[in-house]
């Protein structure tokens, strides 16, 4: 079995079905027979973790326990816009992100390519999601270049 491997071109991974997602790359778009799950858990796996691995790494950094952000690799952040339990929980490209905005009570993403998807989830939820990636990548950067007094 094939899992897609989330590479600097993934976007987002959009949950249609129980065991299939819906891939958006920087100039394509297609569905896997693959859960959310499956494919963030393999990807992290290849990267030397695994999804609770993650998860509890950023728990520990960020002191907060829901909707956590995870570091896919050294270099990539995903974002999740539910809990993991949710079968609509979307995962989206931290590092492919160039702006959000409010439309009506939704959240619109804008990624560096111009392409903008609407999230079926409030604006003020997916703020709230930035604001757990920043807080990690603080905590990351005070680690590995601690300030002295």
């Amino acid at each position: 079995m094939d899992i897609y491997l989330i590479s600097s071109e993934t976007l987002a991974l959009i949950p249609i079905g129980p065991n299939i997602t819906h891939i958006i790359e920087n100039n394509k778009e297609f569905d896997t027979n693959e859960s959310f799950m499956n494919i963030i858990d393999y990807n992290c796996k290849i990267n030397g973790s695994s999804y609770i691995g993650r998860y509890e790494s950023s728990k520990l950094l960020i002191g907060l326990s829901s909707k956590l952000p995870i570091l896919l690799n050294e270099r990539e952040i995903y974002i999740p816009t539910n809990s993991v339990k949710n079968n609509k929980c979307c995962w989206i490209s931290y590092n492919n992100l160039k702006d959000y905005y409010k439309k009506d009570k939704n959240a619109v993403l804008v990624f560096k390519n111009n392409r903008k998807i609407v999230l079926d989830i409030s604006f003020k939820v997916f703020e709230n999601q930035i604001f757990k990636v920043n807080k990690l990548l603080f905590r990351l950067n005070s680690i590995k270049s601690p300030i002295k007094t």
